[in-house]
């Protein structure tokens, strides 16, 4: 994450205060909890000390108090009006905080400052792109992975090699009609309980056609950008398990509508002042692995049933064999319902008898 000190002051001043920014990850919410109370309690005490410092209203949407309170700090600072011991006070935010509020281009997040870096080196290769998906009752579920199935194919280089698998995993296979038309392999799989990821991943990867490729493991509610395949194949060559990101960045309601209409009008660079949430190293979104990796660990252990812990417990074998390094990338992921995912992952089980385990 590349923000500076006005930045994460104003993101954990409004992630602290709009509790909408829970739902995007109740776990890095509430362990960041304490990171709030302090910014907002320096943010209190500027506001006392300093007659024009603004007030901010509940109704004021949390976009315009980030950009509001960005503004007020930086002329603060300039007018040598911040606090003695602010930047002591508060040097362990950039480290700790997990989940912060942002507002502006996304750009800013990556190193160096945007999304759509072009590779190192030459891609060498072919990419299998696996995703996993299940929508009963959510259109924006369906509208996600249609955005992300347009934006990996939509990678500028012409010649880079890659093929798609969409797992559709349900007791019927709803939107076959809908997804086929964007890959090279669709497979039903019947899941009449609660979705099982693990099981869905094991399924696609089962169609990998060459032993030598490469496996990005991709979440439906992930865009990529114009460079991304070009950037796995070529980052693979130096590590045979990655994350090829470093933060996510989950987009407000609006912010995934505009991305989504800019995939429809046929670009996938994203430019421009996007909204939402920033969730700081989290172990799911993408993992790139090989197929001989994914292999010795045994795949994704499907005993883990319904939302969570899957991703955290592959890469957590994957780390016991060697490390898993991520790249200096931003990942953007789209808004989908999610009253029924705030508070799944306690209830996520352990099923050792569940079915899909990798042959």
């Amino acid at each position: 994450m590349y923000l500076d000190l006005e930045e994460l002051v104003a993101g954990a001043f409004v992630a602290g205060k709009d509790m909408n920014s829970r739902e995007y990850c109740p776990p890095y919410w509430d362990s960041s909890l304490p990171l709030y109370e302090r910014a907002i309690q320096e943010i209190e005490k500027i506001r006392s000390a300093v007659h024009w410092f603004p007030a901010f209203e509940r109704e004021l949407p949390p976009e315009a108090v980030y950009s509001s309170l960005i503004s007020a700090l930086g002329k603060a600072r300039d007018d040598g009006a911040l606090p003695a011991g602010l930047v002591h006070r508060l040097a362990d935010l950039p480290e700790n905080i997990r989940l912060v509020y942002f507002s502006g281009d996304p750009g800013e997040l990556s190193s160096p400052r945007r999304i759509g870096l072009p590779p190192e080196g030459k891609p060498a290769g072919q990419v299998h792109v696996v995703v996993p998906f299940r929508a009963r009752h959510s259109t924006l579920r369906l509208r996600n992975i249609l955005a992300c199935l347009h934006s990996v194919r939509s990678q500028s280089d012409a010649n880079v090699k890659f093929y798609v698998t969409v797992v559709e995993s349900d007791e019927s296979p709803v939107h076959r009609d809908r997804l086929e038309p964007w890959v090279d392999n669709y497979v039903f799989q019947y899941q009449p309980g609660p979705f099982n990821k693990s099981a869905s991943l094991n399924a696609g990867v089962a169609c990998t056609k060459e032993d030598s490729d490469v496996l990005c493991l991709l979440d439906a509610d992930i865009v990529v950008d114009r460079e991304f395949v070009s950037r796995i194949l070529c980052e693979s060559q130096n590590a045979s398990a990655f994350l090829p990101y470093e933060d996510a960045f989950y987009l407000d309601l609006e912010s995934s509508s505009r991305v989504v209409d800019g995939l429809d009008a046929d670009g996938a660079d994203f430019v421009g002042t996007l909204s939402g949430c920033l969730l700081r190293r989290p172990p799911g979104g993408c993992v790139v692995v090989s197929s001989e990796r994914f292999r010795s660990v045994g795949g994704f252990d499907p005993s883990f049933v319904g939302w969570g812990g899957e991703d955290r417990d592959f890469i957590t074998r994957l780390e016991r064999e060697s490390p898993v390094p991520r790249t200096p990338h931003t990942l953007l992921h789209l808004m989908h319902e999610r009253p029924e995912m705030a508070n799944a992952a306690p209830r996520a089980t352990h099923d050792p008898q569940a079915p899909g385990a990798l042959a």
